[in-house]
């Protein structure tokens, strides 16, 4: 299979979110993991991939029956190159090709195979092997039915029934196994018990491993290490519009890193610090520019699952011109990551993060043991919050995006010495992390009500402005619902306990 004739149909048809490559990594995994169930052979995974990656190819042009557009698509345009592992190009290439359009079509609803035309004209053989591979998509696009990329599947063992171990956002993880097992009746229909999906214990987060008797300097570099290694991970995917994760997870691994050399503000050589800083908001600006319309892209996505129909034409317009501004953005953003610049700011970062306390840019206060300084910058962090006690009304979006900004100081802090702090620490950086998201909420339908005028004669934009302004109320709410349990988590008390250990 040709991987880029699958992007260019994908390009043509408006599918560039990052669901259908989830679904595809699922279904493989899936895949893989119950092959002594199913017994499909291996060579037909590239049909398999293909069905998951194009399952939404028809959403943008008729999105209640996106299914059924998506399998027209499939069969009239067909797929360049495709072709199963064991087959020459010449043999039977149509049956392939409809092989995936009965796959896409089989994605969704009560699955009906004699009334599908295309399946009934597959041979017998390639007909069963075509209802195996669709009951492997169905079952991995209900394990992402949020659209958020935020289950996976984490284990597969069992050979006649197996079982399925996943991990992700508790929010939604029992709905998308609620959901994965609904959309399990084809697999009971055409293999047998269907695979049992059950919730796996979650993996912790990655922490550095810093210890209360380091001193201030060697924990400073251990817990840039870790974050250093985090960007240099994001690099190869960074430049792909079917996938924003590899953006999202390095703008986080940058900012993290910013705030851990914010953390360690008073060991720093004061230039080389400046000089560093300026360094890492010059890339993490290209990144952020591209991140957002990411962010809008998949909000518009959203949107248009919701919206009549006498705004969906309106909003696909808009959506397709955040789509070129990305694109734009995108070509800056890869023209800096190739650039001499961001490669002196790797070996830069990679200098700082490898010499330790014997680096010219480390003062000599960072032999101070890290035990004995963590009280003294968390409640600075504490008292940066605390201030906006009061002051922060739900019109003053200047005051709500500082707030904000404290917050996630004091979230990165507590993050990066969670193994040396006390047993409050996972209740006061979940309250911390709800907050900030609450605010960010804010922030971004602000965003969007600035960047969509209102307008009388665009219906589409009257229509998104409402429901931005829908989302702002539900944020603000959240927001004041968190708030003030921040406020008590952040006690004096609160903090002496957590820089005790």
């Amino acid at each position: 299979m040709h991987r880029a004739s699958l992007i260019a149909l994908r390009a043509r048809h408006h599918d560039d979110t990052s669901h259908s490559d989830h679904v595809a990594r699922l279904a493989t995994t899936i895949f893989l993991g119950t092959l002594p169930a199913h017994k499909v052979s291996p060579l037909y995974l590239p049909a398999l991939q293909a069905g998951a990656l194009l399952h939404n190819v028809g959403f943008f042009e008729d999105p209640e029956n996106h299914h059924l557009r998506g399998r027209d698509i499939v069969a009239n345009e067909g797929l360049r190159g495709f072709t199963p592992l064991n087959l020459k190009p010449h043999e039977l290439p149509t049956d392939h090709t409809h092989m995936v359009a009965c796959i896409v079509a089989f994605h969704r609803k009560q699955v009906v195979p004699e009334a599908e035309p295309l399946w009934m004209e597959l041979p017998p053989d390639l007909q069963e092997t075509t209802l195996r591979l669709a009951a492997i998509v169905r079952i991995a696009d209900g394990l992402d039915s949020n659209m958020e990329q935020t289950t996976r599947v984490i284990a597969v063992k069992g050979r006649r029934r197996p079982v399925v171990g996943v991990a992700g956002n508790q929010d939604t993880l029992d709905h998308d196994i609620a959901r994965a097992e609904k959309k399990a009746d084809l697999w009971e229909s055409c293999i047998g018990a269907p695979p049992q999906i059950v919730a796996a214990r979650r993996r912790s987060p990655w922490r550095p491993p810093v210890r209360r008797k380091d001193s201030v300097g060697e924990s400073a570099c251990i817990i840039l290490r870790g974050y250093l290694t985090q960007v240099t991970a994001a690099i190869p995917g960074i430049g792909s519009i079917l996938s924003v994760k590899p953006r999202h997870d390095m703008r986080i691994a940058l900012r993290r890193i910013r705030a851990g050399l914010r953390l360690y503000r008073f060991i720093w050589e004061e230039t080389a610090y400046n000089e560093l800083s300026r360094e890492l908001v010059w890339f993490g600006g290209l990144l952020g520019n591209v991140r957002d319309l990411d962010i809008t892209i998949l909000w518009l996505d959203k949107m248009m699952t919701a919206c009549p129909d006498d705004v969906k034409k309106r909003l696909l317009r808009l959506r397709e011109n955040a789509a070129r501004r990305r694109r734009e953005k995108l070509r800056r953003l890869l023209a800096g990551l190739r650039s001499a610049r961001f490669s002196a700011l790797l070996i830069r970062l990679d200098d700082w993060v490898a010499r330790g306390t014997g680096a010219v840019h480390i003062l000599p206060g960072a032999e101070a043991v890290l035990g004995d300084e963590i009280r003294k910058v968390l409640a600075r962090r504490a008292r940066g919050i605390l201030r906006y006690v009061g002051t922060v009304k739900e019109s003053s979006s200047e005051r709500q995006h500082a707030l904000r900004r404290e917050c996630r100081r004091m979230r990165y802090a507590v993050d990066a010495w969670y193994r040396v702090l006390g047993k409050d620490r996972s209740d006061v950086l979940r309250t911390l992390v709800n907050v900030q998201d609450a605010l960010g909420d804010v922030h971004d339908a602000d965003v969007r009500l600035s960047v969509w005028r209102e307008s009388e004669r665009n219906v589409a934009v009257k229509w998104l402005r409402k429901r931005c302004q829908l989302e702002r109320m539900k944020a603000w709410k959240a927001f004041k619902n968190t708030w003030p349990e921040l406020q008590k988590k952040l006690d004096e008390r609160v903090i002496e306990s957590l820089a005790n250990g």
